[in-house]
């Protein structure tokens, strides 16, 4: 069984992460913003939690050293806090592009940063950075969200040579469009050739149950019609 933490693991796809990698056993340590609903979230899971905003390098710290001493060691870390914006770059408000870039790059630096160390002080470890088809291919009017993502995959590329000496495992994981859409807003509604978040959940059980020499670099999955 693995020390897991996920962020953004309060709604959607990172709370359903942590209801079956929960309920498989694996000890789980939850990171949101919202004080009072991930509190919620975690007691109806059965996981901990720690109150972070990824965007905060300080918030981060701590977070990650309370989760280590919660579980004892960090096995796996789950990048999935994200936020998205679609419209064409001259209507971006300057602070959704500033606040895009801040959650969906910036916060997995800060908490990739955070959690590394502890994996190299045991060596071994496994990261997996919940990615988008639009780290991979281009749409108009994904300036931010599409940019967003092109740069995890940069930096997924990267961190895979740089932490492999160190027995850490990177894994870029590339989802289409999942059963739910997320807006600026944080509200959440069904979305058309989509696929479950089970699909994910299983494929996230698959990366982190191989053996310790097997990594598995890039995944990728998405409804058969897109």
């Amino acid at each position: 069984m693995k020390n897991i933490v996920i962020t953004g693991g309060s709604d959607g796809l990172g709370k359903a992460l942590a209801t079956q990698l929960t309920k498989a056993g694996h000890q789980v340590v939850i990171l949101a913003p919202n004080s009072q609903k991930i509190g919620a979230v975690a007691q109806e899971i059965g996981c901990s939690f720690q109150v972070c905003d990824v965007t905060d390098w300080q918030q981060v710290d701590k977070s990650v050293s309370e989760a280590h001493k919660t579980l004892g060691s960090i096995d796996v870390l789950i990048n999935n806090a994200g936020v998205t914006y679609v419209g064409r770059i001259e209507d971006m408000k300057p602070e959704d592009i500033q606040h895009t870039f801040d959650v969906n790059v910036v916060g997995v630096l800060f908490v990739t940063k955070a959690v590394v160390p502890f994996m190299k002080q045991v060596g071994d470890g496994c990261i997996i950075n919940v990615n988008s088809q639009a780290g991979l291919y281009t749409k108009p009017e994904r300036a931010l969200y599409g940019g967003s993502k092109w740069a995890i995959t940069g930096i997924t590329r990267v961190l895979q040579a740089e932490l492999a000496p160190s027995g850490i495992k990177v894994t870029g994981l590339y989802p289409g469009a999942m059963e739910q859409t997320m807006s600026k807003d944080g509200d959440r509604g069904p979305q058309q050739n989509s696929f479950p978040y089970q699909d994910m959940a299983d494929a996230v059980e698959f990366i982190i149950s191989r053996s310790p020499g097997t990594v598995i670099p890039e995944l990728g999955i998405k409804n058969l019609a897109n």
